[in-house]
């Protein structure tokens, strides 16, 4: 299972100074097995896009507790045919894959055909 590139996204403030340009998105293929998404900084924004005939389930991977007390793995439906989807995948250890894997959260999917996923961490 791969880990996604570790896509920081570009900071505009008041500290800022002449040109800021935006980052391109970065979508990669979902791959067959599921994907590693960062999750550092205050956490991720992650995309999703489905062009297949078919609606698609996004399942993370809960490694502990909710607040509700239960360990419970959160789905995203990405509708067919121009379905896109995002979400903000906040850093905390509920996800954290841990071991090799640490820093990282891992997302299934129930289909990958014509499914991409970008990722892109929001700093601190």
């Amino acid at each position: 299972m791969p880990q996604l590139a570790n896509r920081v996204a570009d900071v505009v403030s008041d500290k800022s100074q002449g040109t800021t340009a935006g980052k391109n998105t970065g979508y990669v293929a979902a791959n067959v097995a599921g994907d590693y998404i960062p999750i550092n900084g205050v956490g991720t924004l992650v995309r999703l896009k489905n062009t297949s005939g078919a609606p698609i389930t996004a399942t993370l991977d809960s490694v502990a507790s909710s607040s509700f007390g239960t360990d419970v793995d959160p789905t995203i439906t990405v509708p067919a045919t121009t379905g896109e989807v995002e979400f903000f995948l906040k850093n905390n250890s509920r996800f954290d894959a841990g071991g090799a894997n640490k820093g990282y959260c891992k997302i299934t999917y129930s289909g990958v055909t014509n499914l991409s996923i970008d990722a892109v961490v929001i700093p601190a």
